[in-house]
């Protein structure tokens, strides 16, 4: 692929978020089916559950680092070109769910409410980072216009 170096590595950043994606529309499903059968799901549910979960929660981190490393190293030449509005709210929103897994209530056995609650608490979060990948789209495109017609080509 042709290109300046910073347009090859955005659509890296692009292909993650989609794999990110379908690992947290799989994580969705995977816990609104889970939740309406508690107390006592099917172990085989629950340990697809824990792996979709698993999956979405490695996907959400390797696709948040390769944006901002991406974000930085566009930002490292062209400073402003860099920081727009979707983009900044797009960093915010990743803050804000990670935070909010972290204040997820730790859960215990299978039994005990916190683990319910941990579960419903989850679809929001997850629907958050799904539109949060609509909004990275939406900044790094914005930042791509910007810097197409800043940097003359080569």
């Amino acid at each position: 692929m042709n290109g300046p170096g910073w347009e090859r590595a955005l659509w890296g950043v692009f292909a993650l978020s989609g794999l990110f994606a379908l690992a947290a529309l799989a994580d969705l499903v995977a816990v609104a089916v889970v939740l309406p059968k508690l107390p006592a799901p099917s172990t085989a549910l629950l340990d697809l559950g824990q792996r979709l979960g698993t999956a979405e929660t490695v996907m959400f981190y390797v696709h948040a680092a390769a944006a901002v490393a991406w974000f930085a190293y566009v930002a490292r030449d062209h400073g402003a070109v860099a920081r727009t509005g979707p983009a900044v709210a797009w960093r915010l929103g990743i803050a804000v769910t990670i935070a909010a897994t972290f204040a997820l209530p730790h859960t215990g056995p299978i039994g005990d409410g916190r683990f319910t609650e941990r579960l419903a608490w989850m679809i929001p979060v997850l629907a958050v980072r799904l539109g949060l990948v609509g909004l990275l789209v939406v900044a790094a495109l914005g930042v791509r216009r910007r810097l197409s017609a800043a940097v003359p080509a080569a």
